[in-house]
């Protein structure tokens, strides 16, 4: 164990006076700080000397001394009130021998203090196994937080897939209440956990700022380049690198998984391969997606499936200013791709498409399928259109919506549109596709159009298509 001086305020000013009067830096009454010799990789040991309760703020310089903190913690001893600042950066080997226990590892223990990163990096954890709560900090309680923390090449590698299990670098498990912001993960690893997320598995708290570059998410149900869900706002967020859900039936985001807060200026630059429900921002959300930029190509391969270049499912909320640069792509049967929306129940306004979509069933430039409470206002697509070849059954594509049932009003579809199949629909009728809309129930007003449309097949397919400039097919509701 190295050996640490540990000094209170009134030794340091006189040691500063025997010295000649030295100009020390100021440092709050109350705290305790460490000055290290050497640095060294961890040894699996943890240090708890440093710690006094008489004491609120402390400055840990090893990482035996963050195990130590992890060991408080985890015997029950909340932090609520205190100040953790990190004093150096901190070497976790990055070894399978070398276990991380986690800070708070459940509902009796969890960390309620401040962690303040200072600028330094944590390098090397290594979690994996049975590990419910699995990441830096388990279970971030209700007055915690976690700000300025660097983490780089760890690998949180939880076997737990149950509903009750979460992953993530920064936490696997934030409360109400909770913060954290600042934070980045550089070439971490994070996979298991029902939960999964570059940043944190699940964001009970605030989530903002923070940034993953060349994380790798899997997860089998909930997965995202920052969280795999998030209940309140998510603000200011960028993530690089991959995110993919081991599961054909679940929500996958380049940013969040599932959402129940609004998610503003994020940025998204993950391979994003899905479920289910699937988005370049985010899988699936209630609330407001705004600000949001996508560069990631998405893809899912599952039946059903609705894909987004931003948003997957929007149940409600606004998509706003949001736009999608990179291609969306859905295989499975019976699926939807949106260049913003796959499937719109809400608004979506002013956002911009610039990647080419393929889906199966319904592919739209703006949104695949939308309900009769939605609204599309203010898009522009501007990439090409088309379909999965060689799947048979109802295809509808459209510049703006694949199917529309609410409104469309003042969009722009300037990109060419084709619909081609290699087998004969079912019926041979119902291959739909409009420079606007492919099918429209709701209204359709101020729109323009200035690609072509087309559909083709190979001879004996007995393709039959409706063709529009504007809509492939209106429904008796529908006013144009």
């Amino acid at each position: 164990m190295k050996q640490w001086i540990r000094y209170t305020m009134a030794a340091m000013i006189a040691a500063a006076v025997t010295a000649g009067g030295g100009v020390l830096p100021q440092v709050p009454a109350g705290t305790a700080v460490y000055a290290a010799q050497a640095q060294n990789a961890w040894d699996g040991t943890a240090d708890t000397s440093w710690f006094d309760e008489e004491i609120k703020q402390f400055t840990l310089s090893t990482p035996a001394e963050l195990a130590g903190l992890a060991e408080l913690v985890n015997a029950g001893r909340t932090m609520e009130g205190i100040v953790i600042r990190l004093g150096a950066d901190l070497d976790f080997g990055g070894s399978a021998d070398l276990q991380w226990p986690g800070i708070g590892t459940g509902t009796g223990a969890q960390f309620c203090g401040a962690l303040v990163g200072g600028g330094h990096t944590i390098s090397g954890l290594y979690q994996a196994g049975d590990v419910q709560t699995a990441g830096l900090v388990g279970v971030l309680g209700k007055s915690g937080s976690v700000r300025g923390l660097y983490m780089q090449s760890c690998r949180i590698l939880s076997e737990r897939t149950d509903t009750s299990s979460f992953s993530g670098t920064v936490a696997a498990y934030t409360m109400e209440g909770a913060a954290v912001w600042g934070c980045t993960a550089d070439g971490c690893t994070v996979s298991g956990g029902y939960f999964a997320g570059g940043i944190c598995g699940h964001a009970g708290g605030d989530l903002y700022d923070c940034t993953a570059t060349g994380i790798r998410v899997t997860g089998p149900a909930y997965a995202g380049g920052i969280a795999g869900s998030a209940k309140p706002a998510v603000s200011g967020c960028t993530a690089m690198g991959m995110v993919t859900s081991e599961s054909t039936e679940r929500f996958v985001g380049g940013i969040i998984g599932t959402a129940e807060g609004s998610i503003l200026r994020c940025t998204s630059q993950c391979v994003v391969t899905g479920g289910q429900y699937t988005g370049g921002i985010v899988g699936y959300t209630i609330a407001d997606v705004s600000g949001c930029r996508n560069f990631g190509p998405v893809t899912t391969s599952a039946a059903q499936a609705m894909t987004g270049g931003i948003v997957g499912v929007q149940k409600s909320g606004t998509v706003k200013n949001c736009t999608n640069y990179a291609g969306v792509t859905a295989g499975g049967d019976l699926s939807g791709v949106g260049g913003i929306v796959g499937y719109a129940q809400g608004a979506v306004k002013g956002c911009l498409n610039r990647a080419g979509g393929v889906g199966v069933k319904y592919t739209g430039g703006i949104a695949g399928y939308t309900t009769d409470s939605s609204s599309i206002s203010q898009c522009v697509n501007e990439a090409s259109l088309g379909t999965a070849s060689g799947l048979a059954g109802e295809h509808y594509v459209g510049g703006i919506a694949g199917d529309s049932r609410g409104s469309i009003d003042n969009c722009r579809n300037t990109a060419d549109l084709e619909l081609s199949v290699s087998e004969a629909p079912e019926g041979g009728e119902d291959l739909r596709i409009g420079g606007v809309a492919g099918m429209a129930s709701g209204s359709v007003s101020r729109c323009t159009q200035t690609g072509s449309v087309s559909a083709a097949s190979p001879e004996g397919t007995g393709l039959y298509a409706r063709i529009g400039g504007i809509v492939g097919v209106i429904n008796a509701d529908c006013s144009l």
